[in-house]
């Protein structure tokens, strides 16, 4: 990471930005240096908190109620595997060098970066708390570069279209475990490329019953909300 970071500082001087720009073989050096610095990426924190030590597996069960308890419906398991087919951006910029961000609500998750058009990464789970049963993913493919990351594809999955696990393993070893089948997603804005990914929904509780707690919620939230106007001179929404 510190050389990502004494790069990225060098090309916010203009002589620095302008050099790299003009000279493509500079270019292309610096980018595969901090695309190598790069390939290393944190371990999602909230998939090691239900982690039992090095080698132990990941409780889902746990996991699935800690969200309940947090407010939520349940877990979101998220896996990329690989990619296939990306668009070259930018030829004689050296390889490509994609990588993935899931986005799930606020919070948002990447995977490190790979090189080619068909990369493997076959990535360790990231897992997000899933706030109401009609939330859905944004998942992001960007290809690295040293001015700006380019854009290779989006996609927009509902939670409905994930695979459900409706009693989630309390030891799941990924690594060694093909206990879910992953699915290839054409990406949109662009115009080929797909992005596999295993996409697993653990409920925590029925989604009759969020659905109805979440409108529930909302009827709450409007009560109070007349309460605060009445013989206020405020307007409602």
């Amino acid at each position: 990471a510190r050389v990502a970071s004494v790069l990225a500082r060098l090309l916010d001087l203009r002589a620095w930005r302008a050099a790299a720009v003009a000279d493509r073989s500079l270019h292309a050096a610096v980018r595969d240096l901090m695309v190598e610095d790069a390939r290393m990426c944190r371990p999602d924190t909230f998939v090691q908190g239900f982690t039992d030590g090095e080698e132990g597996g990941l409780n889902l069960g746990a996991a699935t109620q800690q969200a309940v308890r947090d407010g939520g419906v349940g877990v979101l398991y998220v896996r990329v595997v690989a990619a296939h087919g990306l668009v070259a951006l930018e030829p004689g910029a050296g390889a490509a060098a994609p990588f993935v961000r899931v986005q799930l609500g606020e919070r948002t998750k990447r995977t490190y970066i790979q090189s080619g058009c068909s990369p493997v990464w076959d990535a360790a789970p990231f897992l997000f708390h899933v706030p109401a049963p009609d939330a859905f993913v944004l998942v992001h493919v960007l290809d690295s570069d040293i001015l700006s990351d380019d854009l290779l594809g989006t996609l927009r999955v509902p939670l409905l279209e994930a695979t459900w696990e409706r009693d989630p393993p309390a030891d799941f070893r990924w690594e060694a475990e093909a206990r879910w089948p992953s699915r290839r997603y054409a990406l949109l804005s662009v115009p080929h490329g797909e992005v596999e990914l295993e996409l697993v929904f653990c409920p925590g509780v029925p989604l009759q019953d969020a659905q109805a707690s979440r409108r529930r919620r909302g009827e709450h939230l409007a009560a109070l909300r007349d309460d605060v106007c009445e013989g206020l001179p405020c307007r409602a929404p």
